[in-house]
């Protein structure tokens, strides 16, 4: 179980990569490719609203790294952050089967 606490991961592709279990406390993940990556018991200390009873296939920030969208089983969930928590905004349904990848446009 890793300890990535504080760790700057801006733009790393960590596509497919197994963080399961890890401490990410503080890291910095903004433009991260998360695709398929392993988060199973991810313990993300502050950010209590990434607590997921689902498989989280994808994840992506928004530009402004305001915004988080999560794929999840056939839903998308959008967070955002409120002073210094994060919060479920909405949860995006409907979708025929499991949402495989998020992404942000450019402008928002």
């Amino acid at each position: 179980h890793a300890d990535l606490s504080m760790a700057q991961l801006w733009g790393v592709d960590l596509t497919g990569a197994d963080i399961s279990n890890c401490l990410l406390a503080g890291v910095k993940l903004s433009g991260a490719l998360l695709k398929e990556c392993n988060i199973t018991g991810v313990n993300f200390a502050e950010w209590p609203a990434l607590r997921f009873d689902l498989h989280v296939v994808a994840l992506a920030f928004s530009s402004d790294g305001q915004r988080i969208a999560v794929a999840c089983g056939s839903d998308i969930h959008i967070l955002w952050k409120e002073s210094d928590e994060w919060k479920r905004e909405a949860v995006i349904k409907g979708h025929t089967s499991a949402v495989k990848s998020v992404a942000w446009s450019p402008d928002g």
